[in-house]
């Protein structure tokens, strides 16, 4: 390697090794966002706890590599109404996904309020309303 074209490109190399390596880890994490819409949400009592009660919901987003969905408690909501946003994790904007619907599922047990009269769940597009 005696070249000096040849040292410069195995530094410019070894340089832009180190420049995508250095990249913190922070920088590919998604942005949690609401799902694309809100197919089904269904009550019921928790099993085991006569206080709660488990909302399940099944949303759909637009491609594949969304994870952790979850469903998010939104304050302010009317009184005896339970409502939630929900939200996933969308994927990295630097990575090959499916372009395909894809079906998100969530599920949260909480205290049944006073007056409870249903449950709101809140996609981008829509919500549903369940009992």
């Amino acid at each position: 390697m005696n070249h000096p074209l040849q040292k410069l490109a195995l530094l410019f190399t070894c340089l832009l090794g180190t420049a995508i390596a250095a990249e913190p880890p922070e920088a590919k994490v998604a942005a949690e966002r609401k799902v694309m819409s809100v197919e089904e949400v269904t009550v019921r009592a928790a099993e085991g706890k006569p206080t709660q009660i488990t909302i399940e919901a099944a949303g759909m987003v637009k491609s594949g590599g969304w994870s952790k969905p979850v469903l998010r408690p939104v304050k302010g909501a009317a009184a005896g109404t339970l409502t939630f946003e929900f939200v996933a994790s969308a994927p990295p904007p630097d990575i090959f996904v499916t372009m395909a619907l894809v079906t998100l599922k969530a599920s949260i047990t909480v205290d049944k309020p006073a007056g409870y009269t249903g449950v709101v769940v809140i996609a981008r597009g829509n919500s549903k309303t369940a009992k």
